[in-house]
C-alpha cells in the first residue's frame, strides 16, 4: 500500500511537474501574448513557494553542512551549465556577445538557481531563529510583508542589480511563505471542490493579466501588490490541479509529471538551448505555421528526456548529484 507521505511527496513533485511544463512553453511562446503574461504571473513564485514547503529544518540542522549540500546541488549546476551554455551559444552565433553579458546577468533562467541558493541560506538563518526563540507566530507574518514592501519599492524605484539580486526579498518572502503554509499545502489532496479553486485561481490570474496588460517579471525584480496576489491564486491552482491529477485513475499523465517533477533542475537548466535548437533548425525549413510549431514543441520535449537521461546516466555530478553524498563518505573515513 502507498503510504499517506508518498502521496504527499507525489503531489508536490506533480506541482513541481506542472510548473516546469509551464516554464518550457513560457519561454517557447511569444513574449508578448496572453498565454506567456499568464504563465509568468506565478510560475517563478510557485518554484520558490514549493521550496519552501519541501524545506525540512530538522534534517538541516547545521548550517555549514546545509551550506556544503546547498552548494553542490545549486552552485556546481549553476557553473557547469553557464559555461556549457555560453559555449554552445558562442560556436552558434560566431561570437563572444553571450560571455559580455555575463558580468550583468548569468545565461538562460540560471539566475533562478542562483537566487534559490541565497534564499535558502538567508531562510535557514531566519527559521533557525523563530524556531529557538520564543517568538509569536504572527511575527513570521509581518517579516514576510516587510519583505514583499521592500521588493515592491525597489521595483517603484526602478533600481536595478546584477544578476537579479534584488529579487532576493520576493524570493525569501516566496519562500517563507511556501514554508510556513506547508502543514496547508501537503492537504491538498483532502480538499473538496478542487475543480471550483482550480477554476477560481486561473480565471483570477487570466482576468488580472487581461486587465492590467501584463504581469510580473520576478526576474529583473518587477512586482506590486497585484502581482503577490496574482501569484499566490496561480500557486493555489497548480496546487488543485496536482491534487486533481493525482487522484485519475489514468496514470499516463502523473506518470509524465512526475518525471519532469523529479528533473525540474535538469529541465531548468538545458530547455532554453533545445528550444533554441528547435527554431534553428525548423523554423526556417516549415512553412506551415501549425506544423512548425508541432514539430518543433515534439523535438523540445523529446530532446529534453534524452538530453535528461544522458546526464543523469553518464555526467550526474553535472547536475551536482552524488558530490555532496562523495563528502560525506570521505569525511566518515
Amino acid at each position: 500500500m502507498i503510504t499517506q507521505s508518498f502521496y504527499r511527496n507525489q503531489n508536490l513533485d506533480i506541482s513541481k511537474g506542472i510548473g516546469i511544463m509551464l516554464v518550457v512553453l513560457g519561454h517557447y511562446l511569444n513574449v508578448d501574448s496572453f498565454p506567456n503574461a499568464f504563465i509568468r504571473s506565478f510560475h517563478m513564485p510557485l518554484f520558490f513557494i514549493i521550496s519552501g514547503a519541501c524545506f525540512n529544518f530538522e534534517r538541516n540542522i547545521f548550517f555549514k553542512e546545509f551550506i556544503k549540500k546547498r552548494s553542490c546541488q545549486l552552485v556546481v549546476p549553476v557553473i557547469t551549465f553557464s559555461l556549457i551554455t555560453l559555449l554552445t551559444k558562442c560556436l552558434l552565433e560566431r561570437n563572444l556577445n553571450a560571455i559580455y553579458d555575463l558580468h550583468w546577468q548569468l545565461p538562460g533562467v540560471l539566475w533562478f538557481l542562483l537566487i534559490l541558493y541565497f534564499t535558502e541560506l538567508i531562510a535557514w538563518q531566519v527559521i533557525s531563529f523563530l524556531k529557538h526563540e520564543r517568538i509569536v507566530s504572527y511575527v513570521i507574518y509581518i517579516l514576510i510583508a516587510i519583505l514583499f514592501a521592500i521588493a515592491i519599492g525597489a521595483s517603484k524605484l526602478c533600481l536595478w542589480s546584477p544578476f537579479s539580486l534584488l529579487t532576493l526579498f520576493s524570493a525569501l518572502a516566496f519562500y517563507i511563505l511556501g514554508y510556513k503554509g506547508k502543514c496547508i499545502i501537503l492537504k491538498v489532496s483532502i480538499f473538496r471542490y478542487k475543480w471550483l479553486q482550480l477554476i477560481l485561481s486561473f480565471s483570477f490570474c487570466a482576468l488580472v493579466v487581461k486587465i492590467v496588460g501584463n504581469s510580473m517579471q520576478m526576474y529583473c525584480n518587477q512586482i506590486c501588490c497585484i502581482d503577490i496576489l496574482t501569484a499566490i491564486a496561480g500557486t493555489w491552482g497548480v496546487f488543485m490541479l496536482s491534487a486533481i491529477i493525482t487522484n485519475f485513475s489514468f496514470r499516463f499523465p502523473q506518470n509524465i509529471l512526475f518525471w519532469l517533477g523529479r528533473n525540474t533542475l535538469c529541465i531548468m537548466c538545458t530547455h532554453l538551448l533545445l528550444i533554441e535548437f528547435a527554431f534553428r533548425t525548423f523554423g526556417g525549413t516549415i512553412n506551415n505555421y501549425v506544423l512548425k510549431h508541432i514539430v518543433c514543441l515534439m523535438f523540445v520535449f523529446v530532446g529534453l528526456y534524452i538530453v535528461t537521461d544522458f546526464i543523469n546516466k553518464y555526467i550526474p555530478w553535472a547536475l551536482g548529484k552524488d558530490i555532496y553524498n562523495k563528502y560525506l563518505m570521505k569525511k566518515e573515513e
